[in-house]
């Protein structure tokens, strides 16, 4: 990031934070710490909202607020990409629509 500012990973232990990559500071150079524990971002999207949020991050250009897929709908697709195989990918997609549409 510009003007040095960026976010590391470190770990609080007895009493004191322990960065887990090296900081290239100078020594008694003064910094400011923003703590962000790392339990409250369990899943990416999490993660990108909050970087929008404090400025750190601008959604591109077409960004959607659409859900990710779910773990179901993950399967459903794995299990019409695995009869690929068998035939033709453009005759699995005509398939699926006819269904959808009984």
């Amino acid at each position: 990031m510009k003007d040095g500012t960026r976010i590391i990973s470190a770990i609080y232990e007895g009493g004191l934070i322990h960065p887990l990559e090296s900081l290239n500071l100078y020594e008694h150079q003064k910094i400011k710490i923003q703590i962000i524990p790392e339990t409250q971002f369990e899943h990416s999207e999490d993660i990108i909202q909050f970087l929008i949020q404090i400025g750190l991050l601008t959604p591109p250009k077409g960004y959607s607020h659409i859900p990710p897929v779910t773990e179901e709908e993950r399967g459903r697709l794995a299990d019409i990409f695995a009869q690929a195989a068998s035939k033709p990918l453009s005759e699995i997609i005509i398939e699926e629509r006819e269904q959808q549409l009984t």
